[in-house]
């Protein structure tokens, strides 16, 4: 399952919204959140991955698209909470000019 943050333009995702995530079936065991053009909040970023990892027991968590201080941000959340097995980073996005 892929979680797209933003279908259009640029938005800003605060920690309230982690918990508005679409649901899954709960047969699906690795979710994708697609970042691209999202400005998340440290505390966003915080209670994302426990909601995905904590509360919706995935096994995997695939974070994409996030800028470069978001991308090291959910790195360094993720081996402080212990997910770093879960939750996965990919190569953070080139900065926009």
């Amino acid at each position: 399952m892929t979680i797209v943050l933003a279908d259009h333009g640029r938005m800003f995702a605060t920690r309230g919204q982690a918990h508005e995530l679409p649901k899954d079936d709960g047969a699906t065991r690795t979710i994708t959140v697609d970042a691209t053009d999202v400005y998340m909040s440290p505390s966003f970023i915080a209670e994302l991955l426990v909601t995905l990892v904590e509360e919706r027991d995935y096994e995997h968590v695939l974070v994409r698209g996030a800028r470069q201080r978001p991308a090291e941000v959910a790195k360094h959340l993720a081996e402080k909470f212990g997910f770093a097995d879960r939750v996965e980073v990919e190569q953070p996005a080139l900065p926009t000019t």
